[in-house]
């Protein structure tokens, strides 16, 4: 048996690593030109997720351990602060991507930049991937892990719905040399007059950063990104002058300031696989970032995959294997479809306008009342092979 996917993110990369452990040949088509490593900021990858990289064999992350979060306004009130789970970690895209890259290569899973997908073709038994260039590849397996803008979701379904815009852009950085009234490693939420803003001491006189400034109509992509950092900076500083200082002397001690992108979620993909061809990530279900668990989303769905498939059967039956897809989006599509709707809530407090005053009052009054633990094992402690287990056992 052996499989194509399509897009070499932190999804492909992470399913190329399952199969690879569970017996099946693939290589990864990716349409960038050359590695993605270098794109992007940071993120905050939550413990799930980690473990889900210590199964796979990755290299340990560099980072900034991340245990605990804390929620204010932007006049400095603080209204709570709760634990993020042991493990989780901050850490720069490149420094994530990397380790993956490495992993892939390690274990002789070849990689073909430039090489997008315009075309599928797929039966129960095999599927084709036709590319811009010319060249085509065809596999028992096709895995779609080309993100949001999904081409292969769209080629599988073209009646698919596109990604719903949140009303908001996300850019950040990292400071330099400011002093801020923290500990390391905790992560603070500002929700400001005007904007939503973070930032993360890494304890060695760095400090990383992200807002989400409100966005009423979606923005042209190619426009966004052709706006300087320092056009962003000048931006970002009116944004915060009337919240808390620290914003921005964070913002003043930035460079660069990675342009910024607009926030996307997909409430539902009715079709997640046909034929011999799956989605996984963001190209199946992508939760708004606000959610803190996109990549860790996505690096369950490969090993998810690729522990089903090992079960496929001695031959790799396509019975086999319809029946580890089937399997795959039982298992999965009720987990993600939780995060996604935490993630839709979470954004929804972000870009009040002229309702702040009201969710400031709420916010105070939310937070002001004892409450119990909230409930996170469903999301920190998951375990993608005790899932899979699971279903093995009440087969």
């Amino acid at each position: 048996m052996n499989a194509i996917i399509i897009g070499g993110g932190v999804a492909g990369a992470a399913a190329a690593l399952a199969l690879h452990r569970a017996g099946i040949e693939s290589a990864v088509y990716e349409a960038r030109p050359t590695p993605s490593d270098g794109v992007g900021a940071w993120l905050t990858l939550a413990v799930n997720g980690v473990a889900v990289l210590r199964e796979l064999g990755v290299r340990p992350l560099a980072g900034i351990p991340t245990s605990r979060m804390q929620l204010g306004l932007g006049d400095g009130t603080a209204l709570t602060s709760f634990p993020m789970g042991e493990g989780t970690m901050s850490v720069r895209r490149t420094e994530l991507y990397g380790a993956l890259l490495d992993a892939v290569r390690k274990a002789g899973i070849p990689i073909h930049h430039g090489r997008r997908i315009v075309g599928l073709e797929t039966t129960d038994a095999s599927a084709t991937a036709r590319f811009a260039d010319g060249t085509s590849a065809s596999g028992s397996l096709l895995v779609g892990a080309d993100g949001i803008g999904s081409t292969v979701r769209s080629l599988l379904d073209p009646r698919a719905p596109k990604a719903r815009y949140l009303g908001l852009l996300n850019t950040g950085g990292f400071a330099s040399g400011v002093e801020v009234p923290t500990e390391p490693g905790l992560m603070h939420m500002m929700f400001g007059r005007d904007t939503f803003f973070s930032w993360l001491a890494s304890g060695d006189g760095d400090v990383w950063w992200f807002a989400n400034p409100a966005e009423r109509r979606e923005p042209d992509r190619a426009q966004l990104a052709g706006i300087s950092g320092e056009t962003w900076r000048s931006r970002l500083l009116d944004l915060v002058r009337r919240d808390d200082p620290v914003a921005t002397r964070v913002l003043e001690a930035s460079d660069p300031i990675h342009p910024a992108w607009p926030m996307y979620d997909f409430p539902r993909v009715p079709v997640w696989h046909r034929g011999a061809a799956v989605l996984i990530g963001d190209a199946a279900h992508a939760a708004s970032p606000s959610s803190g668990q996109g990549a860790s989303m996505a690096l369950e769905d490969g090993l998810a995959l690729g522990l089903l498939l090992a079960d496929r059967g001695p031959t790799g039956s396509t019975t086999g294997v319809t029946a580890a897809l089937d399997r795959y989006e039982a298992l999965r599509r009720p987990r993600v479809e939780r995060v996604i709707a935490q993630g839709k809530a979470s954004s929804s407090g972000k870009a009040p306008g002229a309702f702040r005053p009201v969710r400031d009052a709420f916010l105070r009054a939310y937070f002001g009342k004892p409450r119990a633990t909230t409930d996170t094992a469903w999301l920190w402690e998951y375990r993608i092979a005790d899932a899979v287990n699971a279903g093995r056992a009440g087969a």
